[in-house]
């Protein structure tokens, strides 16, 4: 299969390629712009360098795949530099709505967060993209996980999640021999391979009107 990648140089998007390339799939990483001069993935085959607000150009990437993967999201420290929820959360993901149905992309793949569409402005806008993912008519699966599980040295506040320290994991952990295993594994911090598999398997189309939270995600990985 196919597969448009936009997010391809997060931190979880840095996962999801070599492992769906792995797993024989052709992968077209979106790059922006202003991104291509420092990041290596303007240097794939495949690279699809423009603005997502560039209709024309990503649904001309998009053309032939199978599955549009969306992972763009942003923090508030990114405001000062122009970015906001608005952009990132919510237009990104209607503009990635909007190529895969002029290109024929049959599913769309979503990562969003936990309690999407809850109280203050970043769960808000994660419940408006996913309302824009649903409405589509595309297939879909919604991803949910908590905060992040990665190595001590990863960037902090990936897609608005907290980065989980030593503490934090052994919390979760801890829930566990105290008969809470299932509180832990559907809220605790997901290990980032671990969503990335699951994305992947979402985007092969094994989750399809599915909104998965950190259980369905590990379950879905080991598939």
């Amino acid at each position: 299969m196919k597969l448009f990648l936009a997010g391809a140089t997060g931190a979880v998007g840095s996962l999801l390629l070599p492992l769906a390339e792995a797993s024989g799939h052709a992968v077209v990483p979106h790059v922006r712009p202003r991104s291509a001069a420092k990041s290596r993935l303007a240097q794939h085959p495949n690279a699809c360098i423009a603005d997502l607000g560039d209709t024309e150009a990503i649904s001309a990437a998009m053309r032939g795949c199978g599955a549009a993967v969306c992972l763009v999201g942003t923090m508030r420290s990114r405001f000062s530099s122009g970015d906001s929820y608005e952009a990132s959360d919510i237009g990104a993901v209607r503009e990635v709505v909007t190529a895969a149905k002029l290109a024929g992309v049959p599913r769309v793949v979503l990562l969003s967060s936990l309690g999407a569409g809850g109280l203050g402005a970043y769960l808000q806008a994660k419940g408006e993209a996913e309302r824009i993912v649903r409405a589509s008519g595309l297939a879909y699966a919604i991803a949910r996980p908590g905060a992040f599980a990665s190595p001590e040295d990863a960037p902090q506040g990936l897609h608005g999640a907290r980065h989980f320290p030593g503490f934090g994991k052994a919390f979760f952990a801890g829930l566990g021999a105290v008969g809470l295993e299932g509180f832990a594994h559907r809220y605790g911090p997901m290990p980032l391979d671990v969503l990335a598999r699951a994305l992947l398997r979402a985007a092969e189309g094994r989750a399809d009107g599915c909104i998965l939270h950190g259980d369905d995600l590990q379950r879905l990985a080991a598939s």
